[in-house]
């Protein structure tokens, strides 16, 4: 080989320690850019186009774009404050609501969400300016060979001592991110306790009620649970399984379902042969087979009718009604005759024949066909005679309890020590206890479990969610192996015509593609986690929700994240590795940094892409505008009408935390992506606060526990980031940064253990402290917050008292810097020296607390003798007689004489009062105060949330007194805590109202055996639908709402 052409000569030059690093895979051909541009325009063009959308359909359809506005199904307190309807003037006074209006007229985990999204695009900003003046120009000029988006990566950087900067800039920014997290959860925990210990919620029922699991059955008794936990209980709830009185309560609603159907397809053939006989003039009824009669369903009858459905205001529709009756005294001469005898269907038999009565052919009656209204009515009233005989039954007997209690206590302070106390002394028992639980997130069926049930049944659902994502790998897998197509093609023999299309078309395939394809395919996944979470065990739908967070998360992480990741640098790299498998550390490290141009354009699809259609919400339009022209039930106009879009933030908090794992896992080895990330991310923001203003609704709701959960997954993205660039480092043999990244590593491991230690206990309980706050305890001096001791403002010391006043050497380890001065050093004279204001103790001990009261130290023998001496005549001298005699051995006496002495020369050294200026601007920054320093600047507040944003602080951001205090009836307090079959009301019918007549003998006669009214909806000659869809919302507002608190 010629001397010119080896590549090994010169391969120790620039400080490169092999070849492979600088040569392999340096191809220059790489389709970074065109597979960014390939996902970016398509992105931005259908941003555009959604935006479009939404800013015309917000005008013409508020139901669509701002139901929160509008609906009067919401209580007063729970509605948004309407936008102006022009073009773009709304854009101003959006941007004036606060995100706490989420917080006070939705729910506390939509408020947190938003804070979230905006904790990310901080958390990139901020990286933004610490990466990209530093490594962006290092990755840039790193002489790899790496071209287009590959050049800003970290695999173009071969001088071994440019990774110093990775190590420096890895401390800075994951140290921010650290801090961030931590004062967050700090932030948090005040959030959550002054939001739960307000009056709106401290006064609902379920805040004050504990649920017992696993109760054995010899403490399934009142009298025992109530000797247990003492005068403090209330009410005691120990529901029964009745599985034959559930069935029976599920029967008369489909039943009564069923009916109304019936009646509803009655007045309609009733009112179109009406109709037809009065154009006609032939009002006398032929015994004629019905052309529908044989096909035996109510439905096919219905549906060959052409039906209109026409919603008007309420006013309209009671304008249209009393002209109807107005007419009906002279419109037919027939109407006017002698009334029908009142006999069931014989104001419908004037105008259609028995035949043609709606009918089925239930399966218990042998297949026979019955009339369907007839039939209904009398299975409803038998079923109404079983439903009540097994209440009684249930009440009474003491027959299949559930290992479940409910127990009511007097206030949320004595709810909160039970729910904390450890209650049996056996191991599963009676526990978990779960406090704040409303009855419709209860899941009953899985009360019935006991306690060996619920562990078989998690682990085995553990199982087969490992199972679950062991295979779902496969297809994450192809799309990582899809996104490094170009490298693929050039490898395998029957892909080669890939290089062949144009440039474009290889992006869209490698880059937009990929991420559509991802993002489709783990939607799918929390709605199986859901039913994976029921199957378990979970007993409310607020720990099925967290339990769906948790499994999602691990679904992103190793889904999206790492399978992806690494399919996507192997696929890169493995053919060459496997021609020559000593390159692989080179073609790795240089490969793994570039994967992160995948999740640039699964960026853009994910905040962009997805956010837009958000913003769109195609399918509530169709569903709204579009179906309620085919749907000839009022019932079912009605649930779509008032009916918001419920979050799953069990779904929602794991898409953008594994988004900020991506992130922070790259920030440092390819931090172009967060320029990308901050400004999707922000995209998201904007939507998802509009959707939680406008638009969405949250009855299951997680008390905020979803927020805390995603600050600690996120920092997994930190831990990811730290292993990746010591994993890069040990590839590139760059030793001396390695060292640096292990040790952020152990930092960031110990911080975390004593962040989950500290903040752990006060996530799912009250502390007692709060109820001293909330009664006004802090303005009398005895509040228990440490910043707060102090009961009047400090007086600073005057310019002459010299530094060291403050300073007490007493029986403590701590110093004390506060800004009060004590009061035996307040009167001293001010003549004295430095070294004259010490007060020697028998130790050496500092205090640099937040004003704490002057500590006592007259104790000991030698402080009284100190104060019986004439100060004047002290003398710090170690050889003096009264040294050596309250001294009680030379090892003090040598200690007192180093203090003296090196006190004594400090004092001729230094400036006090320079000393004692730059202490308290110091302790302003430590250990600031409320007190001292009541507006602070940015950084004061920012780094002391335990000061500035604690519970008394942010009580403030709920109001106390736009809440209507929730009221229970006897009856609902009764049976509020037992299985719905125990109290489930049959539902109300809602049939037409129309111009024969039909309608008012119908309800006479159903009324009977089922509740049902005909107001609020009335039917034409023209078979049109007039609903008054806020009518039936005042018929049923107390049965819809009753169990919601």
């Amino acid at each position: 080989m010629e001397r010119a052409s080896d590549p090994r000569v010169g391969s120790a030059r620039d400080n490169s320690s092999s070849t492979t690093v600088t040569s392999i895979g340096s191809s220059s051909n790489s389709s970074s850019l065109s597979s960014l541009y390939a996902t970016l325009l398509p992105v931005l063009v259908y941003t555009a186009i959604c935006i479009i959308i939404f800013v015309i359909g917000r005008r013409k359809s508020p139901r669509v774009y701002a139901p929160r506005s509008i609906l009067t199904s919401l209580d007063p307190h729970e509605r948004s404050p309407k936008l102006p309807t022009g073009w773009f003037n709304w854009i101003l006074p959006f941007c004036r609501i606060p995100d706490t209006h989420v917080l006070n007229h939705s729910s506390l985990d939509g408020y947190l969400f938003l804070r979230f999204l905006k904790i990310l695009v901080v958390i990139c900003f901020v990286g933004i300016c610490i990466t990209w003046p530093i490594l962006l120009p290092i990755h840039a000029t790193g002489g790899g060979g790496l071209t287009q988006l590959d050049q800003l990566a970290f695999g173009n950087v071969v001088h071994l001592d440019r990774f110093w900067a990775h190590a420096v800039v890895l401390w800075i920014y994951f140290g921010f991110v650290l801090y961030m997290v931590s004062r967050e959860c700090i932030y948090y925990v005040h959030l959550r306790q002054a939001y739960l210990h307000s009056p709106f919620y401290a006064k609902r029922l379920s805040s004050r009620t504990v649920m017992f699991t696993s109760i054995p059955k010899e403490y399934r008794d009142e009298a025992k649970l109530k000797k247990i936990f003492g005068d403090s209980v209330r009410n005691v709830w120990l529901p029964k399984s009745s599985k034959e009185l559930a069935n029976f309560v599920d029967e008369r609603r489909q039943t009564a379902l069923r009916l109304e159907k019936a009646e509803l397809a009655l007045i309609k053939m009733a009112n179109a042969a009406r109709t037809k006989a009065m154009k006609t003039g032939d009002f006398a009824i032929k015994e004629r087979p019905h052309p529908n009669a044989a096909k035996g369903s109510t439905e096919s009858s219905a549906r060959e009718m052409d039906q209109k459905l026409v919603m008007d205001s309420p006013s309209s529709v009671r304008r249209h009604s009393k002209d109807i009756y107005a007419s009906e005294k002279t419109d037919l001469e027939s109407d006017a005759a002698v009334p029908l005898p009142d006999v069931n269907g014989s104001v419908a038999s004037q105008w259609i024949p028995h035949s043609a009565r709606p009918h089925h052919r239930p399966i218990a009656n042998g297949g026979r066909r019955v009339d369907t209204i007839k039939f209904t009515r009398t299975r409803l009233k038998t079923l109404n005679f079983m439903i009540r005989k097994l209440r009684r039954q249930q009440l009474t007997a003491k027959v299949n309890p559930m290992p479940v209690a409910f127990i009511e206590f007097t206030s949320q302070a004595e709810a909160q020590s039970a729910a904390q106390t450890l209650t049996h002394h056996r191991p599963m028992h009676m526990s978990p206890s779960h406090i704040g639980v409303r009855p419709f997130e209860i899941v009953w069926k899985n009360l019935s479990m006991t306690w060996w049930e619920q562990i078989l049944r998690q682990f085995s659902i553990d199982a087969v969610v490992a199972v679950l994502i062991l295979f779902w790998a496969i297809p994450c897998a192809g799309v990582g192996i899809i996104s490094n197509i170009h490298y693929l093609a050039e490898k395998v023999f029957f892909l080669h015509w890939i290089d062949d299309l144009p440039s474009p078309i290889i992006g869209f395939i490698s880059g937009l593609l990929p991420s559509l394809a991802l993002s489709w395919i783990m939607n799918v996944v929390p709605f199986i986690l859901r039913r994976l979470a029921r199957a378990a065990g979970v007993p409310t739908l607020t720990l099925i929700e967290l339990y769906s967070q948790k499994c999602y998360f691990a679904f992103q992480i190793i889904q999206v994240f790492l399978i992806t990741t690494l399919t996507s640098a192997a696929s890169g790299a493995a053919a060459q590795i496997v021609e020559d498998p000593t390159k692989a550390e080179s073609l790795l490290a240089k490969n793994l940094p570039t994967a992160s141009n995948f999740y640039i354009s699964y960026i853009l699809v994910q905040c962009l892409g997805f956010g837009a259609s958000h913003l769109v919400h195609a399918s509530s339009y169709f569903r709204l505008q579009v179906m309620r022209k085919f749907t000839s039930n009022p019932r079912r106009l009605w649930e779509r009408w008032h009916g918001l879009r419920q979050v799953h933030w069990g779904k929602l908090f794991p898409v953008y935390t594994n988004l900020g794992v991506i992130v922070l896992s790259y920030a440092c080895i390819a931090p172009l992506i967060l320029g990308f990330a901050g400004a999707g991310i922000c995209f998201a923001y904007v939507v998802y606060r509009y959707n939680l203003l406008f638009v969405y609704d949250s009855e299951v709701s997680t008390m905020g526990l979803s927020y805390p959960r995603a600050l600690m997954h996120l920092l997994v993205g930190v831990y990811f980031g730290e292993v990746c660039l010591v994993g890069l480092l040990v590839l590139k043999k760059a030793f001396g940064p390695l060292v640096m990244s292990l040790g952020l590593l152990v930092f960031t491991v110990l911080l975390h253990v004593s962040l989950y230690n500290a903040v752990g206990p006060l996530l799912n309980a009250l502390p007692k402290t709060l109820s001293l706050e909330s009664q006004g305890e802090r303005d009398k001096g005895t509040t228990p917050t440490g910043d707060m001791n102090a009961t009047k403002p400090p007086q600073l010391p005057t310019p002459e008292i010299l530094a060291f006043d403050n300073f007490d050497f007493g029986q403590s380890n701590d110093f004390n810097f506060g800004e009060t001065a004590s009061s035996h050093h307040s009167q001293k004279p001010i003549n004295t020296t430095a070294s004259d204001e010490f007060d020697f103790g028998q130790s050496n001990n500092f205090d640099f607390g937040h004003n704490d009261p002057p500590r006592d130290h007259g104790d000991s023998a030698k402080d009284d003798e100190d104060q019986e001496e004439d100060e004047d005549e002290i003398h710090h001298e170690p050889g003096s007689n009264r040294a050596l005699e309250g001294a009680p051995n030379a090892l003090s006496t040598v200690a007192s004489f180093v203090q003296g002495h090196a006190l004594k020369k400090a004092s001729s050294y230094l400036d006090f009062k320079t000393v004692s200026h730059h202490f308290r601007f110091l302790n302003n920054w430590i250990f600031p105060s409320r007190l001292t320093n009541p507006k602070p600047n940015f950084f004061i507040k920012w780094l002391h949330p335990e000061v500035y944003q604690d519970y008394s602080v942010l009580r403030s951001l709920i109001p106390h007194d736009q809440y209507p205090d929730p009221k229970y009836s006897s009856e609902l307090e009764r049976n509020i805590y037992y299985p719905p079959c125990m109290y489930e009301e049959p539902p109300l019918l809602w049939i037409p109202r129309d111009v024969g007549g039909i309608s008012k003998q119908e309800v006479q006669h159903t009324k009977k055996v089922n509740p049902v009214t005909d107001e609020g909806v009335d039917i034409d000659e023209k078979g049109a639908l007039k609903v008054d869809l806020e009518g039936l919302w005042l018929l049923e507002k107390e049965a819809a709402n009753k169990l919601r608190w």
